[in-house]
């Protein structure tokens, strides 16, 4: 039986930091997606040399510089970076540093869909978001196109006409649906690793079982960060975890980046919140951190107003939780 050639593939990979940093688990992720792929990095960072030093042995090519254009002008910076050398592979990946990876291996999801060999372009998740343009798509964190699309026509003026846009909600309309739009009306046939999702699983804690499920081999770092649907199980479900503790405290550091040490109880235990419309449009929330309650209150996903109601004790059994996470043989 004759051996299935194995397929060339790059990457052009999205990366954005709010302290322009390359964090340890965009460096986990890059590992990983190595071991299958060449990669073009391309940050939307002005990002210091000593940090441009840790990815040096990652990757083929790098384009870095603040262009405030989302991960679109970022891919788009990457393909123009690339140049003909994309000739020479089989496959694109359209990846961003919106998620968290590396905790596990790429290989089942990329042998389960070079199944379905019928494909000509698929991602990890298709959703349609009835708020926004009520249109089917791809969620653009992970992408693949065969080599028909992106050396066609049809891609390169869509990449090369990108632009920034006037809010993020604008940029996913035009360029994250646009894109399977137009690769729809082009007749490419679409496919996904999680099909027709109605629910947006990306950020419920159903993904988390997925992960061991289905091999699932990223997490969405807003599923961690913001609970947006505020589910009480979603930190016991992050801790049952069957993945490696170091790449648990990888992802527990890049959290609490953020929140300045108090990830734990700002993030996994909002007492209540609602939405109006859409949780991209208003949102609300009354949670309790290690300092105080107080009402979060985001429009078009800009915080607005942090109103403190009351103090509350620090909450030192779920810091103990977490250190025994990460350091099992502590005490």
């Amino acid at each position: 039986m004759k051996k299935k050639r194995t397929k060339k593939r790059l990457t052009l990979f999205a990366h954005w930091d709010p302290d322009d940093l390359i964090d340890e688990t965009v460096i986990s992720y890059l590992k990983e997606i190595k071991k299958f792929s060449d990669i073009v990095f391309s940050s939307d960072c002005n990002l210091p040399d000593f940090e441009i030093g840790k990815i040096q042995e990652l990757v083929i090519e790098k384009n870095i510089g603040k262009h405030g254009e989302y991960d679109f002008g970022s891919y788009k910076r990457a393909y123009l970076k690339a140049g003909n050398i994309i000739k020479k592979y089989d496959e694109m990946i359209l990846a961003n540093d919106s998620c968290y990876g590396g905790f596990t291996s790429f290989r089942p999801l990329f042998e389960t869909m070079e199944t379905r060999e019928d494909l000509d372009y698929w991602g990890i998740v298709e959703y349609t978001d009835k708020i926004i343009l009520n249109r089917c798509h791809l969620q653009s964190f992970f992408i693949l196109l065969n080599r028909d699309i992106f050396t066609s026509e049809v891609f390169y003026r869509f990449i090369n006409n990108i632009q920034k846009q006037k809010s993020k909600l604008q940029t996913i309309k035009e360029y994250e649906i646009g894109l399977s739009v137009l690769l729809e009306e082009a007749g490419y046939k679409r496919g996904a690793y999680i099909r027709h999702n109605a629910n947006n699983i990306c950020y419920r804690t159903e993904a988390l079982d997925l992960v061991t499920k289905a091999n699932l081999p990223l997490i969405k770092r807003a599923l961690l960060a913001e609970n947006p649907y505020d589910d009480s199980k979603l930190f016991e479900t992050f801790r049952s975890l069957p993945i490696n503790v170091k790449d648990k405290a990888l992802i527990l550091n890049h959290l609490n980046r953020f929140t300045a040490g108090r990830y734990v109880n700002n993030s996994f235990f909002p007492l209540m919140g609602g939405t109006f419309l859409h949780r991209r449009i208003l949102r609300w929330k009354l949670r309790s951190n290690s300092v105080l309650i107080y009402i979060s209150v985001k429009f078009f996903g800009i915080t607005l107003a942090y109103l403190p109601l009351r103090k509350t004790p620090t909450n030192n059994q779920i810091i103990k939780i977490i250190h025994k996470d990460i350091n099992p043989t502590s005490k």
